[in-house]
């Protein structure tokens, strides 16, 4: 461990000591690049394999991985990245459509797909990352059929969580390497406002922020004004230099559509990039990676990433984007516009309001409306409801408290991992108050089961 030159190469070192190695380390991390570098065929077996991010690994890359494991797990989303090699391309954001078609952008099979062909596959459908249901509702509706179960959040209409859309007019893009210097601009300025608010903020209340584009150029000009900002205003130096080194990752990132895929932060901002070539004009209909097959998968994964709020940055309105004929990347590109300029879904899925999901469930709202307190049956879309909700009387948009119900959906669950502590502990990180009343306390005492539930929706309401 001393040593300070001639080491061994790794190589060696595994293929002489690799048992020992495993006793030390039983769990390896490794790309696929770094097993056929470091490992010699034979010098080490691992009993399980598991591949994370599938989607992305060729399956002649994960050939090597595969054979040195006595199981082997694939983990992955088929609806985001595929294996890229887009930026490989020198032809990357040609204006020519001759040239537009030839480039591909991404491979069609990676060995999560040859995986789900011959292997038992098991969906994993919880979503966890998206505090409010209005930021995945859009990918879950255009990329999942809405089958991801949301979990929902008690603001209806929280002021620091969703979607924000913010036009930039007069915004032009340039031919060839496409770049939006307005736009870029716009973006630069919100960040250093975010930068600045979360900066003065107490050091665990602080929220991260991410900016991705459409391209790689779009990237670098935000990046660039990001840079020229930090040299002009020390305020804004200073608190990028701080929460640098406060925070344990980055508190800013600045990516694009190709290396976004992995990434999560607390307020995302899109740079929808794409506009016309004049002030006022009518945009091109090329959309890069969009236009091409697989496009929608890329645009999955860019609207997808924020776990509080995106905000949208766009030169270009819904109605200007043609649909007819176009690959479903550019479809989902105009439906997201839609939502984001209108805040309406074209499929939401299956909203609040549904019938009450037992008798029990229909006696415990009747003793709180007799109380005088509004409430709401099944709140939730997508999956997953709340029995009951209590409006708060004084705050509009707000449920006071959550009422949970042992009815047909609790006895569903296969486990009481499911139904009690995983699914109490997700909703009480989006900040709902829960009460839980057992049918057997209900029917047998209750005088004191009632009274447990409007003390508890008494303290909720003040």
């Amino acid at each position: 461990m001393g040593k300070q030159r001639r080491h061994l190469p790794i190589r060696k070192l595994v293929n002489r000591a690799g048992r020992a190695m495993q006793d030390l380390c039983p769990c390896w991390m490794m790309t696929p690049l770094a097993v056929a570098q470091f490992l010699a065929p034979g010098a080490i077996n691992f009993d399980v394999v598991i591949m994370d991010e599938a989607s992305q690994i060729n399956p002649e890359d994960a050939w090597g991985a595969i054979t040195r494991g006595q199981q082997l797990v694939v983990v992955g989303d088929q609806k985001q990245m595929p294996p890229s090699d887009f930026f490989m391309s020198a032809l990357e954001e040609n204006e020519s459509p001759e040239e537009e078609e030839e480039i591909d952008g991404g491979k069609s099979e990676s060995i999560l797909d040859a995986s789900v062909a011959s292997l038992q596959s098991s969906p994993l459908l919880w979503h966890y990352r998206s505090r409010h249901e209005t930021l995945i509702a859009p990918a879950n509706c255009f990329s999942y059929d809405n089958r991801l179960i949301l979990f929902p959040h008690p603001h209806r209409s929280h002021p620091e969580l969703g979607i924000r859309y913010t036009p930039v007019p007069d915004a032009t893009t340039t031919t060839g390497k496409v770049v939006n210097a307005l736009e870029a601009e716009a973006v630069a300025a919100r960040v250093r406002e975010l930068v600045l608010r979360e900066y003065a903020k107490a050091a665990k209340d602080r929220l991260t922020i991410g900016v991705v584009t459409m391209n790689l150029y779009q990237q670098d000009a935000i990046m660039d004004l990001l840079d020229k900002l930090r040299q002009e205003d020390r305020r804004f130096d200073l608190a990028m230099t701080s929460l640098a080194s406060e925070l344990n990752e980055e508190p800013l990132f600045v990516r694009n559509l190709e290396n976004i895929q992995g990434d999560e932060r607390d307020i995302m901002i899109l740079s929808c990039t794409y506009g016309p070539h004049t002030p006022g004009g009518t945009p091109t209909q090329r959309f890069g990676p969009l236009n091409r097959q697989g496009g929608e998968r890329r645009f999955n994964v860019l609207i997808t990433r924020a776990k509080w709020r995106m905000e949208i940055f766009s030169s270009i309105r819904s109605e200007q984007i043609l649909v007819d004929g176009k690959q479903q990347g550019v479809r989902d590109f105009h439906l997201f516009l839609k939502y984001a300029e209108s805040g309406v879904l074209a499929d939401p899925g299956i909203a609040a309001g549904r019938p009450a999901d037992s008798p029990f469930e229909t006696q415990v709202e009747a003793v709180l409306q007799r109380a005088g307190f509004q409430t709401e049956r099944q709140v939730g879309v997508a999956g997953y409801y709340i029995d009951l909700a209590v409006k708060h009387p004084t705050h509009g948009g707000l449920f006071a408290l959550g009422i949970e119900c042992d009815g047909n959906t609790y006895h569903s669950s296969r486990a009481a991992r499911d139904r009690d502590r995983l699914r109490e502990k997700v909703l009480m990180e989006r900040g709902w108050k829960l009460h839980r009343i057992w049918s057997t306390d209900w029917f047998v005492n209750p005088i004191q089961a009632k009274k447990k539930l409007l003390d508890a929706v008494n303290a909720a309401c003040r």
